[in-house]
């Protein structure tokens, strides 16, 4: 693993990274869209991504478990609360992607930060617990934020909604404290598992899967975004994506449906293609929104 971290950790030309952190309840799938996003096999050789890497021994190490736990049909371990993962990702993105006169594919540095999902459960219980004002005192460095939602787990929606809005209260008064201009900060909204048929079926239209099943949720960003002035933007993915698109077949063998929460594990490991990963990461740190990275 260390060779291959040195391998993938070649010089570059200097660029600036925001930091993300990623927030959202258990069993949504934090752990596995990073590892997803450190493995990505099976790259589309017509897709917009040339090549995505770990940047770190952290983010290589969790590289090898995609392919140790994921690809051999188990389950990532619950994000440890009393840890703050830190994962950094270089997106190598065609020339393409960007424009006709690019000759040079393009490296695209995402920082990102994982949090346990018992935080958001906290946030409404417990806020003014220590632990709970570090996790929201790290939360104010970041330049944006990745609220992964599961998609098929509609009926928390009453929850998510309540713990993004006390987290919105909590963060405003740290970030003007620290001088930060509010309209900066990227908000992105992740529904995963969009490989599922309920959710497939909506994937042409984002905002009206978002009423229709998370309309809560939606009024707390859309107040968010009033309040603060920022920018916000919704995306789709697959950690595991499909084996094929015409039909399209999720590469996805269904484990339980238990109180609203989708256990899945990946089919067909040799066709594994995680799908929709990128677009949020690239919006967050370009302030760009692409419709090829947006494909799922």
């Amino acid at each position: 693993m260390m060779n291959l971290f040195r391998q993938l950790n070649r010089p570059l030309p200097p660029q600036t990274s925001r930091e993300i952190r990623i927030v959202g309840p258990r069993r949504a799938g934090k752990t596995t869209f990073l590892a997803a996003l450190a493995r990505f096999p099976n790259v589309d050789p017509n897709g917009p991504i040339q090549l995505i890497v770990p940047r770190d021994e952290a983010t290589a190490a969790l590289a090898e478990m995609a392919k140790d736990i994921l690809e051999t049909g188990s389950d990532f371990a619950p994000t440890d609360f009393s840890k703050q993962p830190l994962y950094s990702f270089e997106m190598t993105l065609k020339p393409s992607l960007w424009s006709p006169r690019s000759r040079n594919a393009t490296p695209i540095r995402v920082t990102c930060r994982e949090y346990a999902g018992e935080l958001l459960q906290h946030l409404v219980t417990n806020r003014t617990a220590p632990e709970i004002q570090d996790y929201i005192e790290d939360c104010s460095f970041a330049s944006g934020l990745i609220l992964l939602v599961d998609a098929t787990a509609s009926q928390a929606d009453a929850e998510y909604a309540s713990a993004f809005e006390i987290l919105q209260r909590e963060l405003k008064p740290r970030l003007k404290s620290q001088g930060t201009d509010l309209s900066t900060y990227r908000i992105s909204t992740v529904f995963s598992k969009c490989e599922q048929n309920e959710i497939w079926v909506h994937r042409k239209d984002i905002r009206r899967f978002q009423t229709l099943k998370f309309d809560e949720t939606t009024a707390v960003i859309s107040a968010w975004t009033k309040d603060w002035g920022c920018t916000t933007n919704s995306f789709f993915c697959s950690a595991f994506g499909f084996k094929s698109r015409n039909p399209p077949e999720p590469n996805v063998q269904i484990l339980s449906r238990s109180q609203g929460v989708t256990r899945a594990m990946i089919a067909s490991p040799e066709f594994w293609r995680p799908t929709g990963l990128a677009a949020p990461l690239y919006w967050l740190q370009t302030g760009s929104d692409h419709p090829k990275l947006r494909e799922v």
